[in-house]
């Protein structure tokens, strides 16, 4: 079961993390983290999907 795999995230850049966020905030899925900017300049979210990977959908975002 993939759920029990804790140790793999799947990781995919999106054009704009935030519109990804709205559009998938309805859906039952579990949230691990709402959108964040990271000091390395990566904006994320990070949920699981129904079979239980971890997903982040990043934007790399300017930091200065």
């Amino acid at each position: 079961m993939a759920a029990s795999n804790k140790s793999i995230m799947l990781e995919f850049e999106v054009d704009d993390v935030d519109t990804q966020y709205d559009r998938l905030k309805h859906i039952a899925v579990e949230w691990v983290m709402p959108p964040t900017t990271f000091p390395w300049g990566n904006r994320s979210i990070y949920f699981r999907d129904p079979d239980g990977n971890l997903l982040n959908f990043y934007t790399r975002v300017s930091t200065g």
